[in-house]
């Protein structure tokens, strides 16, 4: 059971934002001669968590971007 009905526009929304987070996930940021690697594994985890507590199978691919699928898991972060 589901605690709320989620619409499918907040799930659409949920999965391209999962998408392009996952996209940025571990990138290296270089500024001012300093670098650093971009660590978004505690946000996938909570996008992951939401859809699942609203029903929703979080192991599927997710949305296309330019014909390419992208199926990242909060686990391989």
């Amino acid at each position: 059971m589901t605690l709320w009905a989620p619409s499918v526009k907040v799930v659409d929304e949920l999965y391209k934002a999962r998408y392009l987070i996952s996209l940025h996930n571990g990138m290296t940021v270089r500024c001012d001669g300093e670098e650093w690697a971009l660590d978004f594994g505690q946000e996938l985890k909570m996008i992951d968590a939401t859809l699942k507590m609203a029903g929703i199978d979080t192991g599927r691919s997710g949305p296309t971007v330019s014909g390419v699928q992208r199926g990242t898991t909060a686990d391989e972060t």
